[in-house]
């Protein structure tokens, strides 16, 4: 005898053959609650989300095999060192700034709004476009625009008030308004795959303009390889220009890029220090839970992992053969010690001699109150400051 039952779904009325409740019986489950039509809805969803758990797979894949080759490039360019190492230079944006290069992320902000859309269209991505009331096209956004600057507008900051957008950039990209972002976009199946599309859109068109960025700036003629001893050095370099190369003649094989360099535009990380844990199952959840999980995928991209890179850094030493036991000075120039790469300072005051003595330049009372913030957070007990990076050379 069959079965009239209400689907739970579309409250339209179902019926369930004797056969079906048969088989139902035969395999242990229970009489379906959705009729035909919602149940292969249903099946369609689900292997919409066993697709999403597919692709976070295969992209942790890919960065493996990224990460790999990395690893076989460095092991093949370093060689070993000629010199002991005595002195270790760890080099930020100030020293770049310092040189008179558009590093800041100010001079990123207006390269980004010059091309955001050329790049956009270059990469087949198709901006947003937003209209008055009478339907004229008033401004062409980026996906990146949308997720960051448009939808997460009001998201509270823990960062330092006077500190924008723009100007804290790197650490600006660990905060977005996943609720904002949910709500605008829905949660159904097809509201789903849109916040993945745009999540996935966003990354690449903000990375490649970030890669033409550092590419587009121009280190001028001049050198100033006699004018300090950099002998018996080695330079871990934050920044992703030539800037040491070029201008002051220290050879390459001395000088380590911990985010990569513009030479090597697929060598370039950039983004935040906070770990994003994601968690799989918020997907088979649905609704609101695989929305923030699919946000939380742009997230995780923008993360620069300070122990996979730190882990990066001792590997290419040792191809390197460089010895830092017996470092005695180490110099910190134009570095802004900000969280994102505080770990690695953290493992290298573990790594070098307890009597090594520490060097920083500051150029703003922040730069010294971050620089007094990690003397006291690592202990470090033999230090000198320094008002600009110039006076710190001179006493080399």
């Amino acid at each position: 005898m069959e079965i009239q039952r209400k689907c739970v779904q579309c409250d339209k009325e179902f019926l369930i053959s004797e056969e079906e409740q048969e088989r139902c019986w035969k395999k242990g489950y229970q009489l379906p609650k959705r009729c035909q039509s919602c149940r292969k809805e249903r099946r369609a969803e689900n292997r919409f989300l066993d697709e999403e758990m597919i692709y976070g797979l295969v992209e942790n894949v890919l960065e493996k095999r990224r990460i790999q080759a990395q690893r076989v490039k460095h092991k093949h360019y370093d060689r070993p060192l000629q010199h002991d190492v005595k002195k270790l230079f760890i080099v930020g944006n100030g020293f770049d700034i310092w040189q008179g290069l558009n590093t800041k992320y100010s001079d990123f902000e207006k390269f980004y709004e010059k091309n955001k859309i050329s790049i956009s269209w270059d990469l087949g991505i198709e901006p947003c476009v937003v209209r008055d009331k009478d339907g004229n096209n008033v401004e062409e956004l980026t996906q990146f625009d949308l997720l960051y600057i448009v939808l997460s507008e009001f998201y509270p900051s823990e960062r330092d008030s006077d500190a924008d957008f723009w100007s804290d950039f790197e650490n600006s990209l660990i905060e977005i308004d996943d609720m904002q972002i949910n709500q605008y976009y829905g949660k159904d199946v097809e509201d789903l795959k849109d916040i993945r599309i745009d999540c996935d859109n966003a990354y690449y068109v903000i990375r490649k303009c970030f890669s033409e960025w550092v590419k587009s700036i121009k280190i001028t003629t001049g050198y100033y390889g006699n004018q300090y001893d950099f002998s018996n050095s080695i330079f871990i370099n934050f920044n992703y220009t030539d800037t040491l190369l070029k201008k002051f003649g220290i050879d390459g094989n001395d000088i380590i890029h911990i985010h990569g360099t513009a030479s090597s535009v697929e060598s370039i990380i950039f983004g935040h220090g906070e770990s994003v844990i994601l968690e799989p199952f918020a997907l088979q959840l649905g609704g609101r839970l695989a929305g923030a999980y699919i946000i939380k995928t742009i997230l995780k991209r923008f993360y620069k992992n300070p122990k996979l890179q730190w882990s990066q850094l001792q590997e290419r030493m040792r191809n390197k053969a460089a010895n830092l036991n017996k470092v005695d000075n180490i110099y910190v120039l134009g570095h802004s010690l900000g969280n994102a790469d505080k770990y690695y300072f953290v493992r290298l005051k573990n790594y070098l001699p307890k009597n090594v003595k520490w060097h920083f330049s500051y150029h703003t009372d922040k730069d010294l109150n971050r620089i007094n913030e990690l003397i006291k957070e690592l202990r470090i007990e033999k230090y000198q400051l320094y008002s600009s990076i110039e006076v710190v050379l001179n006493s080399l």
